[in-house]
């Protein structure tokens, strides 16, 4: 990497796409602000690039350049930059109103205006119940020392990847288990989806429920920096559509809102499948408890979605959850919301939307039985199972399985790549907290 290239960047590569690119990273300088927070980001890319010789190597070479030939890099859109994009984290070094106050005087003032500043018109994310959700989650994910936003944001950046898939499971209304759990697992796509499934299938041969013991294997594989998991342990009694009058109205108010959004000529098929949920809704048979779970699941899955795209410059999310009543009832409506709410999320947070591929279960090419998600939805299974099966209000987890002892026990305790938060959800009583599961007695921060 020469230190030759410096100055402004040519205006020729001031096109959409390289606008994105400055959004998401650290991108910051058209006028030369870079070289200000130069030490800081050295720090940062210091430890992100600790112990990975390839990523250390990268790093090494761009000391030898200058502030002002990595500003051009990053905003270049080059896909041979994009090592060196992955190395800096823009929202895990510069706080949101500094982001802000440089985007208004630059981007957001020049010919492009009339493309982005759609995009920053509110501020506030409305109040409705989803977008409370979404606001106590992320504020959960930032307690803690070192916060599980921290440990997401290292991740991410240590992927250096722009395209990633979240898989999806969970244990609902079990009587036999404590907890109600939402859990996904992120996973980096940088291996093809066949050598994925192999390596899966080598260490979890089977769903949690048909193995006998939790071996040291499954242990390393769940503890591994290379993926990512969310366990949303939500309240048994939540209510916040308590009967079919109240779906009514808020599938109601979701059409009206659609149909008053700016670019509503975009949404029509957002708005043709959300009439059709309401016409579903007509029938007094309709399942307000399983409306109410296939909200949580887009609005969980979306958050984790939403994660991706604040701390990466995530271009493409496939999302595969596991096949049920919530993802095939009512015209399978979890798939298009989930996409929505990441979608929605993002752009509410001032950062592009990655490209949304939904992975709905299908049969296999290889003449096994079973879909071809199987195994990656195997991971999630594992967390739903292990933490659903352990009582986490004690003083100390008590786990009512011997498998789920061993997941707590082995594969979570003092985790920095299992997230667990604790729920209420209802109209009267939001709340989320992050569950520390530790080698001392957990606490709710």
């Amino acid at each position: 990497m020469s230190a030759s290239v410096e100055g402004a960047v040519p205006k020729a590569v001031w096109n959409a796409a390289a606008i994105d690119a400055y959004l998401m990273r650290l991108a910051y300088a058209v006028q030369g602000q870079l070289g200000a927070y130069w030490s800081d980001i050295c720090a940062a890319a210091d430890r992100l690039s600790a112990g990975d010789a390839e990523r250390r190597s990268i790093w090494d070479s761009i000391l030898r350049a200058s502030p002002q030939y990595v500003e051009s890099v990053l905003i270049s859109g080059d896909p041979v930059a994009r090592p060196l994009r992955a190395i800096f984290p823009f929202f895990a070094i510069f706080p949101r109103d500094v982001r802000e106050a440089h985007l208004r005087a630059t981007v957001l003032a020049g010919p492009l205006r009339d493309i982005y500043v759609p995009r920053w018109a509110d501020d506030a994310p409305p109040g409705g119940f989803v977008d409370n959700l979404v606001e106590h989650v992320l504020a959960a994910l930032n307690t803690g020392t070192p916060t599980m936003r921290q440990n997401f944001t290292e991740f991410v950046v240590r992927g250096a990847e722009a395209k990633w898939l979240i898989s999806a499971d969970f244990c609902l209304h079990d009587e036999t288990r404590p907890n109600d759990v939402f859990a996904f697992t992120v996973f980096p796509s940088d291996r093809d989806f066949v050598t994925m499934q192999t390596e899966i299938a080598a260490v979890f041969p089977k769903d949690a429920k048909r193995v006998r013991n939790i071996t040291p294997q499954m242990i390393a594989f769940l503890r591994s920096p290379r993926r990512f998991h969310f366990a949303f342990v939500v309240n048994r009694d939540r209510q916040f559509i308590p009967d079919v009058a109240t779906a009514r109205q808020a599938i109601d108010t979701t059409i009206s809102m659609y149909e008053n959004m700016k670019d509503a000529a975009d949404q029509q098929g957002t708005i043709e499948r959300t009439r059709r949920l309401r016409q579903l809704a007509n029938a007094n048979s309709f399942n307000c408890n399983l409306f109410q779970d296939m909200i949580l699941l887009a609005a969980f899955g979306g958050i984790v979605a939403t994660l991706l795209q604040l701390e990466g410059r995530a271009e493409l999310i496939a999302f595969m959850p596991d096949r049920d009543d919530m993802t095939t009832s009512y015209g399978a409506i979890a798939y298009p919301t989930f996409a929505d709410n990441a979608h929605a999320f993002s752009q509410r947070r001032k950062v592009p939307a990655a490209k949304i591929a939904l992975g709905i279960p299908g049969p296999r090419n290889d003449g096994r039985k079973g879909t071809y998600l199987d195994e990656v939805i195997r991971i999630p299974d594992y967390i739903a199972s292990g933490v659903s099966g352990t009582d986490l209000s004690q003083l100390r987890p008590i786990s009512l399985h011997q498998k789920a002892a061993d997941l707590v026990g082995k594969a979570f305790i003092d985790s920095s790549n299992v997230a667990v938060i604790g729920v209420n959800a209802s109209m009267t009583n939001m709340s989320a907290n992050r569950l520390i599961i530790s080698s001392s007695p957990p606490q709710e921060s």
